[in-house]
Order: structure tokens, then sequence, then C-alpha cells
């Protein structure tokens, strides 16, 4: 294992709690990390590509550009931490804690957050094509300029939530709350809203031309069952 510091690497083997260590660009590809606690750490551009890191602690970490494809990050906590421009492909995230999270431009193509935790963290231009968000925190979250081709995210919690620009063709929002979300702009062809909540957002009518409606909750409060 190479990092810029050796020996914050075997503490965290082998203690399995490294706070504030300098783990920059450290190869722990494939490495046992569960149930860690790392706290402000760098781990900017390390590879923990597909390491178990399930139950782990890593709270207010840099993880800018860090490689983390098919990871197991189940029921870990990231809130606080910056994974900007980090590579989660494929990534194992059910009931994950990202409140607050950095997240932008992140790579979250085909991962599995389902019940996870994103309030008010920042996806801007993050890549979820295929992510699964079946029953996912996401209020007042940022994914302006997200691209969500065929995401699932049924059952969703998306109140208040930024989806400015974003890419929602062809996903599953059924029974999902979008109460009072900001959809100004949003790619929302063939997108599924049967039983969703749509109160207060804001969006055009021809937005919603070519969406799937039935016992839908309206911006204005009606309900629409055109697609019933």
């Amino acid at each position: 294992l190479i990092a810029q510091n050796p020996r914050d690497v075997q503490r965290l083997q082998e203690l399995r709690i490294c706070d504030r260590c300098d783990l920059v660009g450290a190869n722990l590809r494939g490495a046992d990390l569960r149930g860690v606690r790392v706290v402000g750490s760098n781990l900017k551009n390390a590879d923990l590509s597909s390491a178990q890191l399930a139950g782990s602690f890593v709270v207010d970490g840099q993880l800018q550009g860090a490689e983390l494809p098919r990871a197991n990050l189940t029921s870990a906590n990231f809130s606080g931490s910056n994974l900007q421009g980090a590579n989660l492909q494929g990534a194992n995230l059910r009931a994950a804690n990202f409140v607050g999270a950095n997240l932008q431009t992140a790579i979250l193509v085909g991962v599995n957050l389902e019940t996870a935790n994103l309030a008010s963290a920042r996806l801007q231009r993050s890549l979820l094509v295929d992510a699964i968000l079946t029953q996912a925190n996401l209020t007042r979250t940022n994914l302006g300029g997200a691209n969500l081709l065929n995401a699932r995210l049924r059952g969703s919690n998306l109140v208040s939530a930024n989806l400015q620009g974003a890419i929602l063709r062809n996903a599953d929002l059924q029974g999902a709350d979008l109460t009072n979300a900001d959809m100004r702009n949003a790619d929302l062809n063939q997108a599924n809203f049967r039983q969703a909540n749509l109160r207060g957002v804001v969006l055009t009518a021809p937005q919603l031309a070519d969406a799937q409606l039935c016992e839908t909750i309206m911006p204005d409060g009606s309900q629409s069952d055109r697609d019933c």
C-alpha cells in the first residue's frame, strides 16, 4: 500500500481508526475496511476500488477524485465529506449517510442508494444513470444538471430539491414526494409520476407532455388521471 504517509495506512489497517490522517493517493483496492473510523482525513485520489467499507465512519473527509467503483459502502457515514469528481460506479451505497456531502460531478452510474440519506447534499452535474434511489431521502438536495436517466426513485423524498436542468428521462418516480421542488428546464420525457406528489413544483406544462400521470397531485393541488 502506497500513500503520502505509509504510517497512516498502517494505522488504519491495524487500529481501524485514523482520524485526520494523510491517505492521499493510498492504494486500498479491495481492502477490508468494514467499520473503520476515518474522520477528517485526506483521501484525495485514493484507490478504494472494490473495498469493503460497510458501516464505516468517514465524516468530513476529503475524497476528491477518489476511486470507489464496486465498493461496498452499505450503511457507511460520509456526512459532510467532499467526494467531488469521485468515481463510485456500481458501488453499493444502500442506507448510506451523505447528508451535506459534496458529490458534484461524481460518477454514480448504476449505484444502489436505496434508503440512503442525501439530504442537503450537492450533486450538481453528477452522473446517476441507472441509479437505484428507491425511498432515498433527497430533501433540499441539489441535483441541478444531474443525469438521472432511467433512475429508480420510487417513494423517494425530493421535497424542496433542486432539479433544474436535470435529466429524468424514463426515470421512475412513482409515489415520490416532490413538494416544492424546482424542476425548471428538466427533461421529464417518459418519466413515471404515477401517484407522485408534485404540489408546488416549479415547472411548465409542456415538460409533462410525455410523462406518465395517474393519481398524480399536480403543482396546483389538483389530481391528474390522464394516463390511468
